[in-house]
């Protein structure tokens, strides 16, 4: 019987190179996977977040960086009092919004972003 899978270092490192190229493609389709859950994410955190002047949910942005690691993405809220309305779960929100305004939409999207991630990388390999 045949044996399927990586055998032997070379074989690993060569599978690795593949995966780094998938990553590393500037046009890659997992940075758009990225940048489109960071847009997700922080539409859903706005729509949860505290409004009393409007001032915390305008300061809601997202970035996607390509670093020497991989790429990254970045969802968060500037406004000084961001994380004190964020964290502090006795707050009052008589304009409406909770606690914890980001923190959840990305625990809920936490194990799509990871199924979506590894199906391009997976669709990534296969072209090659």
């Amino acid at each position: 019987m045949a044996k399927k899978g990586l055998f032997g270092l070379d074989a690993l490192l060569d599978a690795f190179k593949d995966v780094e190229k998938v990553v590393s493609d500037e046009s890659g389709d997992v940075k758009k996977v990225i940048e489109n859950h960071c847009k997700a994410i922080l539409s859903k955190a706005k729509a949860l977040c505290p409004v009393e002047t409007g001032d915390l949910k305008r300061s809601g942005d997202w970035e996607v960086k390509k670093g020497l690691t991989g790429v990254t993405g970045n969802v968060s809220f500037s406004s000084p009092y961001a994380v004190k309305q964020h964290e502090d779960q006795t707050l009052n929100h008589p304009n409406g919004g909770q606690a914890k305004f980001l923190e959840q939409p990305y625990n809920e999207s936490k194990a799509k972003i990871i199924k979506d991630i590894k199906d391009e990388l997976a669709k990534g390999l296969g072209d090659m």
